[in-house]
């Protein structure tokens, strides 16, 4: 497997030179910003202690006798023994809370981004000093308000939340070790080059849609229930965060960075994150291998069965060439000079702002869907032919 090219500046700055779509150029805006992503910047969303904690993390031991210490550790018993009662559990464990103290984070922290109140993009990175949306033109502070306090009053219509995984990795402490996990040739080559350390922090992102009406489609909820027209808006403020760690790391005891290791979703939303045309493109084959141009590839050929261009010889899921990641930095400077039905790609995918030494190159960090196929479509089939009913 080739050398991982995805954040390299000169071969972006290739790329972003050779935008001609503005809608592209956005993209590339999105993932020049990931690239120079830095805790400092103004909204990645740590602020005060919490800054000062992550970067300068605490050595001694939390005393007992810290009244917010005391009022976690109940709140956690008492959540865990309530059947529904939450109410009465939390008042419980704020008695031990000074006037006007509140809960303490421990690790857990809120950040808000504000967004476009029909869903269609969020103002986050690029688009963070919008006053309103670049796609419907809606205002995204309360125009009232806002004009009568000559824009100091920025109250949103609606906003988005975050929470940075650096203040819950550094609350957690001890190591967490896991038996069940990937172990492809990819990852393997990561752990042997060195890019993952005996310290250092593997994630993975999924993203999918909500079933939240019986008689209707999956909707959106970040924060929806309309589908997001800029999903790299709604992406930017969680990918920030764990890029920055990939570039300055997490100083403990021991000093690990994040590695990203996969970007999941269900085959439509997976087109959200690796800019690949879909099911429905012309090259939409979603392992972007060089077999054809379905979906999946088709591996076994049917008995009897003559079609030019599909009539080629059973193979070995094993043995299907892939793309390589040259192969798909020269692909995506095709769609980018404006030929997007030639490749199979429809724009740049925001995870080549993630830095190459940390994440598997694209297109190798996105992988096949195949707990839908095992737990869904193969099961709504079979089950209704063993009861007769198709």
């Amino acid at each position: 497997m080739s050398d991982p090219l995805d954040a390299d500046e000169e071969v972006l700055h290739e790329i972003n030179t050779n935008i001609t779509l503005e809608d592209l150029k956005k993209s590339m805006d999105y993932i020049q910003a990931l690239c120079a992503a830095s805790l400092n910047d103004p909204g990645a969303g740590l602020t005060g202690d919490s800054l000062k904690h992550l970067c300068n993390p605490p050595t001694h031991l939390a005393s007992i006798d810290d009244n917010a210490l005391v009022t976690v550790i109940e709140l956690y018993f008492n959540l865990s023994h309530a059947d529904h009662n939450y109410e009465q559990a939390t008042k419980s464990a704020a008695r031990h809370l000074q006037e006007g103290q509140e809960f303490p984070s421990f690790g857990i922290h809120l950040v808000e981004h504000h967004t476009c109140i029909n869903s269609c993009m969020a103002f986050t990175g690029p688009n963070s000093n919008l006053v309103e949306c670049a796609i419907c033109s809606e205002p995204c502070y309360d125009p009232i308000k806002f004009a009568n306090s000559q824009g100091k009053e920025k109250v949103p219509h609606l906003v988005t939340t975050s929470f940075p995984l650096g203040p819950h990795f550094m609350s957690t402490g001890a190591k967490q070790f896991y038996s069940d996990f990937l172990d492809g040739e990819a990852y393997h080559e990561a752990v042997h080059d060195g890019r993952i350390g005996n310290d250092d922090i593997v994630v993975m992102m999924s993203i999918d849609g909500a079933q939240l009406y019986q008689s209707k489609q999956s909707d959106w909820i970040i924060p929806g229930p309309n589908k997001p027209k800029n999903v790299d808006s709604f992406l930017f403020p969680g990918f920030h965060h764990p890029a920055t760690i990939q570039k300055e790391g997490l100083h403990q005891s021991y000093h690990s960075y994040l590695f990203l290791a996969l970007g999941t979703a269900d085959g439509p939303g997976l087109v959200y994150l690796n800019g690949l045309v879909g099911h429905h493109g012309k090259h939409g084959c979603h392992l972007f291998c060089s077999c054809g141009t379905h979906y999946y590839p088709a591996l076994l050929k049917p008995d009897n069965f003559i079609q030019a261009g599909s009539d080629h010889a059973d193979q070995c899921v094993e043995d299907l060439t892939l793309c390589s990641h040259e192969d798909y930095i020269q692909k995506l400077n095709i769609v980018l000079g404006s030929n997007r039905l030639a490749t199979g790609i429809s724009k740049p995918s925001i995870f080549l702002g993630f830095s190459p030494q940390h994440t598997l190159s694209v297109p190798f960090c996105f992988r096949s869907d195949i707990m839908h196929l095992m737990s869904l479509n193969i099961p709504d089939l079979l089950i209704p032919l063993w009861h007769r009913n198709i």
